[in-house]
């Protein structure tokens, strides 16, 4: 699997408003403005004024309740928490933390 790059760079990620929240089999998909894409199959977690939820993990989904209330919602920054690991956070004082697992796959693109 692949390490998020230290210098990723999102900036051009900023503003754009969140128009898709997919949901496949093992899949998450988020679709913003200017044609950015988030597909995910590791831990996905979002963090908010109410507590942190896992969306999605290696087990299968888990709270996904929310994701429609972000619809809409910008990205306002964006860093990258560790080897495997990055976050984005939305105007709506939200948070997407994605986490990678090591081994063979890649679990975001």
């Amino acid at each position: 699997m692949y390490a998020v790059p230290p210098n990723l760079d999102l900036s051009s990620w900023l503003g754009c408003g969140l128009e898709y929240v997919g949901l496949g089999m093992h899949t998450l998909n988020l679709s913003f403005e200017g044609g950015h894409n988030i597909s995910c199959e590791g831990l996905t977690q979002l963090e908010g004024p109410a507590g942190t939820v896992t969306v999605l993990s290696r087990q299968g989904w888990g709270d996904v309740s929310s994701l429609a209330t972000l619809l809409g919602a910008s990205v306002a920054s964006w860093r990258v928490e560790g080897t495997y690991e990055f976050s984005l956070s939305l105007s709506s004082g939200h948070n997407f933390r994605f986490t990678s697992v090591e081994g063979p796959y890649e679990y975001f693109v």
